[in-house]
């Protein structure tokens, strides 16, 4: 999927475990990013990261 374009690489202040593979994941993502495949084909500035998006919405939920 990271390949493809169709994931990122999770990011987390705590709980992600990539046991020996966290390098290999982040220069794949790079690789896609660089290529512009998947999600990476549209304008970089539209992208929001998984991480981010829970933030924006948790915010969202609790003002309601």
């Amino acid at each position: 999927m990271l390949k493809a374009g169709l994931a990122t690489v999770y990011e987390a202040n705590t709980g992600a475990e990539f046991g020996d593979f966290e390098e290999k994941y982040r220069k794949t993502e790079e690789v896609a990013k660089r290529k512009k495949r998947g999600m990476w084909a549209g304008k970089l500035k539209d992208y929001e990261s998984p991480r981010d998006y829970k933030t924006r919405t948790a915010t969202l939920n609790e003002v309601k």
